[in-house]
């Protein structure tokens, strides 16, 4: 080896020990580390070269580090320090909602209670502690009925048993707050992590690329991300590996698992999804009027995944409900449209021109830092909505792809089985629309009238249903085989040409083998493949009876009837026109020889239950008005009627008060216009053939049959808002939905908006935060609104046996909802009359109330009208005193005092007790007297609501209904809206409903109550948590034993042992020394060559 040879040779192993010393004094640098792994300088013979007499290498030089890690016991710690951190968030909750109630012991011994120094061991402030009082205050009245300082303590101690329940849910409301904050806070530590190990992997791959060994370091500070990553949630980490060879590629890839129990790649090559637990439960209502300001929501979840609750938390401005409810819906986050994909799924192509020159002689791409390390030839993880649908329960709500590619809603009809693809399966129906905003609120006095197509979605008597089928007066059943849903007695249905009438109820799938039946047969229909009878059904023939069918008889008119023909009779209630019904004959008839024979009462006719109607135009309400000698557009009377303008069709629901005179605005006439939205509504009709003006109407407007199948329940969270002055106050919810994510769901943020895919996480502090909320603040809010409701319903009844409005003890903060009219059951049972019902206005002045439930559940409000008042078709009936539409009635109606005419009858589902009195002194909104606003009514219920009765040009009748609903504001959690009633004085207690002195029996029964189910609740409440606690303690305990055998075990390994990092630094010292005299031996003997050169 020649002399230069042995200097390098020399040089490269000097290099090598000072690595090794400086290791190992990085070492001891780090002995006391939790993350750092002890680490080694690996060797190896350096390159070789050609020399005399064969080749020769250039001895020792470093090869790179390595550092002792076991990864079975890396992996072991990762999972367990997530357990033991999910213990740790759901025992530091459990400690809080402990202190809620501050249910402490003041005293160790057991016979404290029973000393008479102490007067209870329960804690001073306690929730338990203000029961006891509470009780004890009633039995010392009931002792002394008459004392007036008793009846003052009694008071004292109802404002504090009050406020303890106020303070135990407000408590109860800052913890879910707390909580709400810390687990976002928690999401964000989340995706800081993520992002660090992106980087942190970027670094392993960008120095191992290099030959350099492993990535010591950077692999240290990626363990130790990983398990700060476990403390928040559940993670799983697989080695990436290169498709095609199988070799690691120095990338970790990070996984959870979707609700769905999809593997979801949370960090790859590309980098880390974003993570989130925002789904859209806090949205914006706008405003429907001008300028007004929009209302802020946040949507509360119960345990079983449904709306729970919506809190206003800004309740905007210039609301408006008048002409119809605001809803608002609530939807689930849409799948993502990509989940977990790899960055890049195909090989790296080869590197071609000048970046050849950064490939290493082994074809290994070389990253030059920006960013050749994520070219990576992984398999990519393809984690999208789901191929095949999954198992559906009825009423399932779900995201689904339609054929051609875009996301829907659907909505499962009946259970399904796996596989099952809703697109064009009648076992599901696609939500098209979510109600948000101000919908129109169908009625059911256009019942008769209104067609529906599939998909159409109506709001319909509290409840939003999308229709699954098309929906009118006739269905059509022309290319089935069978009926496709039931059929009630008298409805028709259409065949080809031919209209069919059942004659019984017609079940579902009646097979239509309907050939050779002739118009006017009766014939039995059987289950489609079944020898069992579905129903029978009528032929009516090709047409529907109508006025202006000059084929139809007429009863007086026409002598002979045939079998198959139709026949009308004057009904005696047309006003402006005469009104018919229409008959089929079932036989042939001879009024000449039968005169006696009474269509509606022979066993010979049958009332057809619909007709063909001409519809209106302006044109035929254009009239000459003599005392002003011109043309006015008059609609008085037409209520009702259904008026043909420009291609659209309109139900005229009022008239407006006054013809219109002016002839510009009888030629600009537009029903849509604005002023006239409450008198005309647009509608759907079915029509009876290819004239536009000929629609088919029923008889009566007897409302939408649900039980059909035709019109399915929404299955979303919705909910109308309740409105007061203009600002959103609350909202009734009238569908909670299903599936929705947990209030502390963790979620993977999707690309587009909408988007979001909900993992799940058994470990970590997130899954002992959402633990804690499910079994312990879902269960303390459930128990303790328990508890408040049954202690202030039994409180309340005992002490207000009577109903007496302001004789409760404890209430509810409630809103009124906004009144709706009823259907008049009086018309509709007695009568047989549908859709009769005044169209004038009900005014609840809701903005005066200040209304408080005594119990906590809403209840109904229905108010009737008992002035007999009569429909012109009941004219001639004896029991009508007045009859709409008759001078002398209009005439009183129409006196400044009509409004006042109006006398009613109130009932409550819940209030036993219910008065009215007029307030005269009310002088209308307009604070002018004489301009026929004046004067309103009082119902007397809970608290004192005013309303009034507008008139409208069509009379309330007798039986005539509003309704309206109290609910409660805040459900969600009872204790935190607990109130003494504002009208309660230490006067007003009652010790007994007797009128003699002395008499104590309510004081009494509510003393009694001091040893009965309510400190039994409280203790079950106390020890559900202590027990709880007790077990989190011992889980705890455990826990944390294993995770820190596990952690000493891994020090074993791991960690820097001092005497004998300072034993292999001495020895690399001396091996460092030895070296360098060495070469400082070669360098003097080279400084003997050189010079003896120069010699």
């Amino acid at each position: 080896m020649s002399l230069l040879g042995e200097i390098s040779k020399t040089t490269e192993a000097l290099r090598y020990h000072s690595k090794t010393a400086e290791i190992a004094g990085q070492n001891l640098a780090h002995v006391n580390d939790e993350t750092y792994a002890r680490q080694r300088v690996h060797a190896r013979e350096g390159v070789m070269y050609g020399s005399h007499g064969g080749l020769l290498t250039s001895g020792l030089e470093s090869a790179g580090l390595d550092h002792v890690r076991n990864d079975f016991l890396d992996r072991r710690v990762i999972d367990e320090v997530g357990e033991t951190a999910a213990l740790e968030a759901e025992k530091e909750v459990f400690d809080l909602l402990q202190s809620a109630l501050g249910e402490t012991l003041t005293s160790p011994q057991i016979n404290a209670g029973l000393d008479d120094s102490h007067d209870s061991i329960l804690a001073p402030g306690s929730l338990a502690r203000a029961l006891n009082d509470f009780f004890n205050a009633f039995q010392e009245l009931s002792a002394s009925p008459d004392e007036s300082t008793i009846r003052q303590e009694l008071y004292n101690k109802i404002q504090t048993l009050a406020k303890r329940f106020n303070d135990a849910g407000q408590s109860l409301e800052d913890i879910e707050y707390d909580l709400t904050q810390t687990v976002q806070r928690g999401v964000e530590d989340v995706n800081r992590l993520l992002a660090q190990l992106h980087e942190v992997n970027k670094q392993v791959r960008r120095f191992e690329l290099q030959d350099k060994g492993k990535a010591v370091t950077y692999r240290d500070r990626r363990q130790a991300l990983l398990e700060d990553l476990s403390k928040l949630m559940e993670v799983n980490v697989e080695e990436g590996e290169d498709a095609t060879t199988g070799e690691s590629t120095g990338f970790i890839n990070i996984y959870a698992t979707s609700k769905e129990g999809q593997k979801i790649q949370l960090l790859d090559s590309t980098g880390p999804k974003k993570l989130t637990n925002d789904w859209n439960q806090d949205f914006l209502i706008s405003s429907n009027g001008v300028n007004g300001a929009d209302a802020k929501v946040h949507a509360k979840i119960d345990a079983n995944g449904q709306l729970g609750f919506l809190e206003v938390q800004s309740s905007g401005t210039l609301f408006d409900d008048t002409d119809g409810p605001i809803l608002v819906s609530l939807l689930p986050p849409k799948p993502l449209s990509t989940v977990g994909q790899a960055g890049v799924a195909g090989a790296v192509e080869p590197v071609q021109g000048e970046a050849a020159a950064n490939n290493l002689p082994a074809g290994q791409p070389v990253d030059d830092g920006a960013g050749l390390s994520e070219l990576l030839n992984e398999t990519a993880l393809q984690n999208g909505a789901p191929v095949e649908n999954i198992k559906r329960n009825k009423g399932d709500v779900f995201y689904y792809q339609k054929t051609d590619g875009e996301m829907a809603l659907w909505q499962a009809l009946e259970n399904t089985i796996a596989g099952t693809d809703p697109n064009g399966s009648n076992l599901f129906m696609e939500i098209s629309q979510f109600p948000n905003g101000q919908v129109v609120e169908t009625k059911k006095s256009f019942s008769d009238l209104e067609t529906f197509s599939k998909g159409d979605q109506i709001y319909y008597e509290g409840k939003f249903y999308q229709a699954t089928a098309d929906l009118s007066p006739i269905s059509d059943e022309t290319d089935n085989a069978s009926t496709s849903r039931n059929f009630l007695e008298n409805d028709i249905f259409k065949v080809g040409d031919t209209y069919y009438q059942a004659t019984t109820n017609l079940a579902r799938d009646a097979e239509l083998n309907l050939d050779g039946v002739l118009q006017g047969d009766v014939v039995a229909l059987k289950v489609l493949g079944e020898n069992v009878t579905a129903g029978s059904v009528i032929a009516l023939g090709d047409t529907l009876p109508s006025a202006n069918n000059p084929n139809v008889k007429e009863l007086l008119l026409d002598a002979q009837v045939d079998k198959g023909e139709y026949l009308r009779v004057d009904n005696g209630t047309g006003v402006n026109e005469v009104a018919y019904d229409y008959y089929i004959a079932l036989d042939n008839v001879d009024f000449t020889t039968n005169p006696d024979i009474v269509p509606s009462a022979s066993n010979k006719f049958l009332k057809v239950s619909a007709n063909s109607e001409t519809s209106k135009q302006v044109n035929d309400y254009l009239v000459f008005n003599d005392a002003t000698q011109a043309e006015e557009l008059n609609f008085n009377g037409s209520e009702g009627d259904v008026l043909f303008f420009e291609g659209n069709h309109f139900i005229i629901k009022s008239a407006p008060e006054i013809p219109i005179t002016d002839p510009l605005e009888i030629a600009n006439f537009n029903p849509q216009d604005a002023q006239w939205k409450s008198n005309f509504q647009l509608f759907k009709p079915q029509l009876s053939g290819d004239d536009p003006l000929e629609i088919v109407r029923l008889n009566s407007p007897s409302g939408y049959d649900i039980s059909t199948g035709v019109l399915v329940e929404v299955n979303l969270g919705i909910a109308e808002a309740i409105v007061n002055g203009g600002e959103i106050k609350g909202f009734n919810i009238i569908n909670k939905g299903s599936g929705y994510p947990s209030n502390d769901a963790l979620l993977v943020a999707g690309e587009n908006e909408g988007e979001a895919l909900e993992i799940i996480t058994d470990s970590g502090k997130l899954a002992g935060y959402q633990n804690a909320r499910v079994n312990g603040i879902q269960l303390f809010r459930t128990e303790l609104n328990g508890l408040v409701s049954s202690f202030v319903e039994k409180v309340n009844a005992l002490h207000n046996p009577t109903d007496e409005p302001g004789g409760y003890l404890f209430g509810f903060d409630s809103f009124l909802t906004r009144p709706v009219i009823g259907n008049n059951k009086i018309m509709e049972e007695v009568y047989g009359l549908y859709g009769v019902e005044g169209n004038g206005t009900f005014k609840v002045f809701d903005e005066e109330v200040d209304m408080t439930l005594p119990f906590a559940e809403s209840d109904t409000f229905e108010i009737v009208n008992s002035t007999p008042i009569f429909p012109a078709e009941l004219k001639d009936n004896p029991d009508a005193f007045f009859v709409r539409g008759d001078d002398y009635t209009e005439q009183i109606l129409t006196s400044p005092e009509g409004g006042q005419f109006y006398e009613f009858y109130g009932s409550a589902r819940r209030m036993q007790h219910i008065t009215f009195e007029s307030d005269p002194n009310y002088v209308g909104e307009d604070g002018l007297l004489d301009t026929g606003d004046e004067g309103r009514s009082l119902m007397l219920a809970y608290e004192e609501i005013p309303f009034r009765v507008e008139q409208g040009t069509n009379a309330f009748l007798l039986g005539d209904n509003f309704k309206f609903d109290a609910i409660l504001a805040n459900p969600w959690n009872l204790a935190a809206s607990l109130k003494v009633d504002e009208n309660l004085s230490p006067e007003l207690l009652k010790s007994s409903e007797k009128t003699p002195e002395g008499s104590s029996d309510i004081a009494y029964e509510i003393g009694s109550l001091a040893d009965g189910e309510f400190n039994l609740k409280i203790s079950t409440l106390n020890a559900d948590i202590g027990n709880k606690m007790s077990d989190l303690s011992d889980n705890f305990d455990h826990q944390k034993s294993l995770e820190n055998l596990l952690l000493d075990q891994r020090r074993g390994v791991s960690s820097v042992s001092i005497d004998e990092e300072v034993a292999d630094l001495m020895q690399f010292q001396r091996s460092f020394q030895a070296s360098s005299r060495v070469l400082n031996t070669l360098d003097k003997m080279l400084e003997l060559v050189v010079m003896g050169l120069l010699k």
